[in-house]
């Protein structure tokens, strides 16, 4: 049954990368066949200003223009299994992560992919990476899976993070060395030397967490099954559940230049709060699609990744700043 679960929910995790952009025009190159709003889409981030969203069969799109047309990424040796998620850790470095430990790796910003990890006896997924430009990386997933990079995913080395055999969702940090981890089962933990150690948090809810989100080095908030959302201030120590008035699960999120939190999830549903975190409101929900991730775009934008495809978030929180 946890593999089950392992394999259904490595196409509903996501985590945002936000980066900076490289000046130089992006290469023209054909348009792929793909159709972007039938794609079934697990993960995005920005390369720079191009957005890069990865999914089934192993598929990678690039969009240089907001999401209006896109092309397909060079997969070397692609090998068509379902990518989970993307991270950059500055304009050109990458890594994509997914089935059967497949790790993939660009410098170039996306254009073109090479392996760094596969293992075809591992038919569990990878269901995150994270990382800092100037940092290490993180790939992570089912039954506790956890592996590091010091050279921004060309090499990997197998950890043990001490989470058991837990499935591992998301990680977020700074580079003040302060990481938080959050998994199934009421599983979070942190770190204070950036990753080389963890330290369980005491259980403050029973349920999966599917993301965490760091505002400051003691502010955090954790998401997940059921609307459930938490909010730290003193780096886990304590835990306020904060209201939505959901009941359904809560898979990605972003935070915009002003400090508004936008968070998406079953069913369409996207939440945000302009108050770090002490409240939240609705702006949609009953809308199809299960959204497992949403990016900021340069200019405000928002892009939402779902099973059933890349699309603006249309209505009043498609732009940053924008007042209700």
């Amino acid at each position: 049954m946890r593999l089950l679960i392992g394999l259904a929910m490595s196409l509903i995790i996501a985590v945002g990368a936000y980066v900076s952009f490289a000046s130089r025009p992006p290469p023209v190159f054909a348009e792929t066949r793909i159709n972007p709003e039938r794609f079934a889409a697990a993960g995005m981030a920005l390369a720079g200003k191009r957005l890069v969203a990865v999914g089934e069969l192993g598929h990678i799109l690039l969009s240089d223009d907001q999401g209006k047309t896109w092309t397909e990424a060079k997969i070397k040796d692609a090998r068509g299994s379902a990518l989970t998620q993307v991270a950059f850790f500055n304009d050109k470095e990458g890594v994509a992560v997914g089935h059967d430990a497949w790790v993939l790796f660009t410098e170039d910003g996306g254009l073109n992919w090479r392996e760094t990890m596969f293992d075809k006896d591992l038919s569990e997924p990878l269901l995150g990476v994270w990382g800092l430009a100037d940092g290490p990386v993180f790939a992570y997933g089912s039954f506790g899976r956890f592996f590091s990079s010091k050279d921004h995913g060309r090499t990997w080395e197998k950890r043990d993070s001490g989470t058991g055999d837990k499935h591992l969702y998301a990680i977020d940090g700074g580079k003040d060395g302060r990481l938080m981890m959050v998994g199934e089962h009421g599983l979070a933990t942190k770190s204070t030397d950036g990753g080389q150690t963890w330290q369980v948090i005491p259980e403050f809810y029973r349920g999966t967490m599917f993301g965490v989100i760091r505002l400051s080095a003691d502010e955090w908030i954790a998401y997940g099954l059921r609307g459930n959302v938490f909010l730290t201030k003193d780096f886990g120590a304590t835990w306020q559940q904060i209201q939505t008035g959901l009941s359904v699960g809560l898979f990605g999120h972003a935070v915009l230049e002003d400090g508004t939190i936008v968070i998406v999830g079953q069913g369409g549903v996207v939440i945000e709060s302009r108050d770090k975190g002490a409240s939240f409101r609705v702006v949609q929900e009953n809308k199809g699609n299960n959204l497992t991730a949403i990016v900021a775009l340069p200019g405000g934008r928002l892009m939402t990744a779902s099973l059933g495809g890349i699309r603006a978030l249309d209505g009043e929180s498609a732009k940053q700043g924008e007042k209700k």
